[in-house]
This record gives C-alpha cells, sequence and structure tokens, in this order.
C-alpha cells in the first residue's frame, strides 16, 4: 500500500507488521505535522512488532533515506532516544524488515507507552512527518485510562484518610490540606518544578523562531523581489524618487529571523494564563499559611504556659493526683500538635517557595525575552520541540486540579506498561473489599507512597497490614518466597516455597491477635494477576504452564511455632484475575484454581462505569474470611 503525501503516491511503503497477519500501513505524511487521528496507524503495547521500510523499485531508491521512530525513552540528558532504520529495496531476504520489539528477553523493555509518537522520514531531501498510535491489548484506551484514575485515586485517598488523619482531636486538619483544590494544584507545581523550570530554560535558549522577508527603503540597491518593482513603478516610488533616472530611493527585499510564530504565540497565551492562576493559588496559600503560623503560636504559647504550670505543681505538697495527670497529658497533646504544626508549615513554605519561583520564571519569560515582542495567539498549533510540548502537557495537567475543573479530579499521564498498571488495579481491589469488609489500613503506607508509585512503581515485597478488632491481614505485593526452611530462617521468614515462580503477585496471610499482642498465623489465600484471556492460561484439553504455576501456589509451607492449626500447607485458595475475555464467563473455578475476570466496562453513551468481576471477587474474599473465624 502506497504512501501518499498532499494526494500523490510516494515511492516507498511504510508499515508495522505483528502476529497473527497483522498490519498496520502509514497511508499518509505531512509536512505540517498536523497528524489526522484517522489516518495515523496503530500497534499494540507490549506486542511483537516489525516495521517494513521499502521500495519496489531500484530507480526509487535514496541511499541516504531514512526514518526515525520516538520512543517514550529519554538519556540522562533528557534527549528522547529514537529509533532510526534506512530504506531498502523489498527483496526476499527481508533486509526491509526492522524488528522494533520481539520480547523481552530478546529487545529488553518495551520501547513504548499508551499514546502517539512521532515518525520523521528523510527522503530525497525533503522531511516528511506522520505519527502511529501505541493502543493497549484486551481492553479499550479508556478503560485503562479509568485504571490509572482509580489507582491515583485510591492511593491518595487510602494516604489522606490513614496517614494526615492521625491527629489530635479538636485540632485544626492541616493533613487535610488534600481536600482543598489549590493544595493539590501547589502540590502538582512542586512535584513538576524541575521539568517545568527545564522547559522555560530550554525555550528561552532555544525559542521556535523562523525566517521572513520584508520589504526596507534604502539608497543603495540591493536583493530585489516582485514588491521593488511594483514599488518602483507606483505613485508612493516615483514620488519618492521624484521621477528621477536612476533611482534614488529602492525598496529592498530582506529576509531576517523572527520569534514571532504560531508556537511562541500559543506559548504567551498559555503562560500569561498560567500566571493567573499561579498567583490565585498563591493568594489562597498564603491565607491558608498565615492561619496555620497563628494556629501554632497560639499552640506553642499554651505549651509554655502548661509547662509552668507543671514546675508550680511539682513545687506543691499533695496535689490531687488526677490534676498532675491531665497537665501531663495536656502537655503531650500540645507538644505533639506543635511537632504536626512545625511538619505543616514547612510543607506550605516549600509549596510557597516553588510557586513564587515558577511564577517568576514565567514572569520574567514574558516580559524579558524574546517573547516579550509576540503577540498572543489562541490558536493551539501541532508543538514540533519537546519543550513546548512538555510546557503545554504540564499547563494542561494543572487545569485538572482546579476547583473549576472539578475538586480532586485528576488524570495522569499513562507512564506504566498496562500489564503492571493491571497487577496494581487488582491489588488495590483486593485491598478496597477488606476496606469493605471493615478492615482498616495500620501499615505499609506513608506520606511519600504517591510519590514513589509515580516514579518507581509499587516496591517488590510491599507488606499491606489491616487490622479489624482481632483479626490481621498482611498482604504482600510480588513477594519473593524462599525456597527452603533455611533460607526464609536466614531471611527472618515463615513462609517458603519449592516453586518454579516464587513471586505470587498478592500474598495474603491472616493472623488473629491474642492479648498479649502475639500474631498467629491462621491462613493464606494467594491472587495472581495476568493482564491475558484466559485461553492463553488454560486449556481443558492440556495442562498449560500458567495454570501449572497457579496449582504450584497450593505448596507453600508456614513453620512458624504460632499457628492455629497443624498443616505445614497454609494456602487455601488461589484465584486467577485475568482481563477482559468474551469468550469466558466472568467467574469459573478450574480445580484447583479459581477464575475470575477483572476490568473497567464504561458505558459509552452514559460513561458510567461498572467493574466487571469485582463483585465475584468479594465474594471469594468473603467465602474465605467466613472459613476462619
Amino acid at each position: 500500500m502506497a504512501t501518499r503525501f498532499n494526494n500523490l503516491n510516494l515511492p516507498f511503503t511504510l508499515a508495522f507488521h505483528g502476529t497473527f497477519n497483522y498490519v498496520s500501513f502509514v497511508k499518509e505524511v505531512w509536512k505540517d505535522n498536523r497528524g489526522e487521528a484517522n489516518l495515523l496507524a496503530e500497534i499494540g503495547e507490549n506486542a511483537p512488532v516489525d516495521l517494513h521500510f521499502y521500495v519496489e523499485h531500484e530507480s526509487d531508491l535514496d541511499e541516504e533515506a531514512y526514518i526515525s521512530i520516538e520512543t517514550s525513552f529519554y538519556s540522562e540528558n533528557e534527549v528522547q532516544e529514537l529509533k532510526t532504520f534506512p530504506l531498502h529495496i523489498k527483496h526476499e531476504d527481508n533486509r526491509h524488515v526492522n524488528t522494533l520489539y520481539a520480547d523481552s528477553k530478546k529487545s529488553g523493555d518495551y520501547p513504548w507507552r499508551l499514546g502517539r509518537y512521532g515518525i520523521r522520514i528523510f527522503y530525497k531531501g525533503r522531511n516528511y512527518t506522520t505519527y502511529f498510535n501505541v493502543i493497549p491489548l484486551h481492553l479499550e484506551s479508556s478503560e485503562v485510562l479509568w485504571m490509572h484514575d482509580y489507582l491515583e485515586n485510591s492511593i491518595e485517598g487510602i494516604i489522606y484518610d490513614f496517614i494526615y488523619s492521625q491527629k489530635a482531636r479538636n485540632q485544626p486538619d492541616y493533613g487535610e490540606m488534600s481536600a482543598y483544590w489549590y493544595f493539590d494544584y501547589s502540590k502538582f507545581i512542586y512535584d513538576n518544578k524541575e521539568e517545568i523550570v527545564y522547559a522555560l530554560i530550554q525555550m528561552e535558549r532555544n525559542p521556535s523562531s523562523m525566517i521572513v522577508s520584508e520589504y526596507l527603503i534604502a539608497t543603495s540597491p540591493k536583493k530585489s523581489g516582485p514588491k521593488s518593482h511594483m514599488w518602483a513603478n507606483s505613485g508612493k516610488g516615483m514620488a519618492r524618487n521624484r521621477g528621477m533616472q536612476p533611482q534614488i530611493y529602492y525598496n529592498n527585499k530582506q529576509k531576517h529571523e523572527t520569534n514571532i510564530t504560531k508556537e511562541n504565540q500559543w506559548l504567551k497565551n498559555i503562560l500569561l494564563l498560567w500566571g493567573k492562576d499561579l498567583n490565585a493559588v498563591l493568594i489562597a496559600l498564603k491565607k491558608d499559611y498565615d492561619k496555620l503560623t497563628a494556629d501554632f503560636d497560639q499552640t506553642n504559647s499554651d505549651l509554655v504556659n502548661y509547662q509552668e504550670q507543671k514546675i508550680h505543681l511539682s513545687g506543691k505538697k499533695d496535689v490531687a493526683r488526677h490534676l498532675t495527670s491531665h497537665v501531663s497529658t495536656v502537655l503531650r497533646i500540645k507538644r505533639e500538635s506543635v511537632q504536626r504544626y512545625l511538619h505543616y508549615k514547612k510543607i506550605y513554605e516549600q509549596q510557597l517557595r516553588t510557586l513564587t519561583l515558577v511564577k517568576y520564571r514565567i514572569s520574567y519569560l514574558i516580559n524579558s525575552s524574546f517573547l516579550s515582542d509576540v503577540p498572543r495567539g489562541k490558536i493551539r498549533p501541532l508543538l514540533k520541540s519537546r519543550p513546548y510540548r512538555l510546557l503545554d502537557e504540564l499547563y494542561n495537567e494543572s487545569l485538572k486540579m482546579k476547583k473549576e475543573e472539578g475538586d480532586k479530579t485528576r488524570i495522569i499521564p499513562i507512564l506504566k506498561q498496562t500489564w503492571k498498571v493491571f497487577e496494581y488495579f487488582s491489588l488495590f481491589k483486593v485491598l478496597e473489599t477488606f476496606k469493605d469488609n471493615g478492615y482498616v489500613l495500620t501499615d505499609g503506607m506513608d506520606k511519600n507512597f504517591i510519590n514513589i508509585y509515580n516514579q518507581e512503581g509499587i516496591p517488590e515485597g510491599r507488606c499491606f497490614v489491616l487490622e479489624k478488632e482481632d483479626s490481621v491481614i498482611h498482604v504482600f505485593y510480588d513477594k519473593y518466597l524462599a525456597v527452603s526452611e533455611k533460607e526464609a530462617h536466614e531471611r527472618g521468614e515463615k513462609f517458603y516455597a519449592s516453586l518454579d515462580n516464587k513471586r505470587p503477585d498478592i500474598k495474603i496471610d491472616a493472623y488473629k491477635k491474642k492479648d498479649d499482642g502475639s500474631l498467629w498465623f491462621n491462613s493464606s489465600f494467594v491472587f495472581d494477576a495476568k493482564y491475558r484471556r484466559r485461553s492463553s492460561i488454560y486449556q481443558s484439553n492440556y495442562l498449560m504452564s500458567s495454570h501449572s504455576q497457579l496449582q504450584n501456589y497450593y505448596s507453600v509451607f508456614y513453620f512458624g511455632d504460632n499457628r492455629l492449626n497443624n498443616n505445614m500447607l497454609c494456602v487455601d485458595s488461589v484465584c486467577c484475575l485475568y482481563t477482559k475475555d468474551p469468550n469466558s464467563p466472568i467467574k469459573d473455578f478450574k480445580h484447583p484454581v479459581t477464575y475470575i475476570q477483572l476490568y473497567p466496562n464504561i458505558d459509552e453513551e452514559t460513561g458510567k462505569v461498572v467493574v466487571v468481576g469485582e463483585r465475584e471477587l468479594k465474594n471469594v474474599l468473603d467465602t474465605w474470611l467466613e472459613g476462619i473465624q
């Protein structure tokens, strides 16, 4: 299939080839980078893919021709990595076939996340541009975006509920600063300060520019253009020269570089808008900070008064015990309050400093750089330069924090592979089920967890502790299991397993807490999250390796002394959570494993979201919990 440019067929063909005879052709290329969505090629995330770039005839071959493809990788110097390939003649030896991704063993990490990526083609001295989309397998892009939203909202909700709510009663809850849109906004600026400043500096150093022509009247002839002759013969030209020949004045054509480009006009527009938003957030945040400072001063004064009262009582005889106890208790609460206020003051001060820095940077670029002479533009062009794209994306992200866009409404960028997102989604659905059953998260997250999640992902072996009365639940993510009792003992653990795969995605251990605080092991439950259809996990006519792996999770041993039964094998249930599969039931049991589909289904008309499999997941956990009471 030919690649087209301006309704003309170009000599070369460009196509992505995948498994099962999948082919997606690059149908159109452009000079203006517009990239019409219905004409773009598509490839499936994490699927093997080859690039075919060739001409049919030797006369069309350009040995200097090449193609450069953007990836989602960046070097240490923040330079986007490209995949570059030469043009070949189509031949039986397949020299025109370039492997973009085979599998993780042969090709390493998959080079793209979901989204759109640019392609630049150089052929016979001309540059062409097009794009391709990386789309998810099994799910719609909107469903994957919803899972990202769910994860970030769940993580933040747990942090705000269980970390910042650890406060003395009847005290101002500055830990719930995030309830206000402007604190979320300031936190976003704080978290992305380096990227914002980097983009501003790069644009100042390398601004968008173009060469333009203009005509200037001078007394010596230089380069002329069509308007030069028209001016000389016009009434203005003849009046200026007073009809004299040869001419005294000439309308010369000159070329010069200008920064008045569509990209810079759009940049000035978003910077002016951003500056207003930053100013509004600074005012709101400063108001809260002033109130916090006043409360801190008052609490600090109360602390000094109670310290003096305690000293005064220590010099008295036969002081009532409840009075000294009361003073000591109040002193402890005041000290904790002072420390908490100091902690939140530090947070506010960091946010205020960052907001002020970014605001001044933006103001400088608008008023004291190349942008000062650029008129404002309100039509967004296609942004070719990475710093321009980066700043535009960050500004649009910041808009989602604003109150007008709805409190606490966010969509995070797709930065993680979808199979990993599905694992996290499964994990948090399990944690949510325990929460719905009255369990409270007491360990496993802190205030930095969301930064860890966004930057590095959930750490391997992370343990989330949930409690309800005398029941304690440990939920492990991607936990390595020792292969022997000796190794487990050396690691300070009580579990081991002789398995080929010793890292279940989600391992749950249930304990009973005795009156003395000791934990007695009761039972284990294993979930494995597989971003695949069930047909690639289980077949009725032969044993697949994935189903065998799931069976083997029953061979996990507990050798601790504190146990409520004498069974060395501790796993009572194994459940496989897999993604959308129209050809399989939502829940099924294939001895000895329970299979459940788990994915968000979005109604196209109403936008309503139903998590398919959520009820079935809750039922299997409820049944297990009832059995170990």
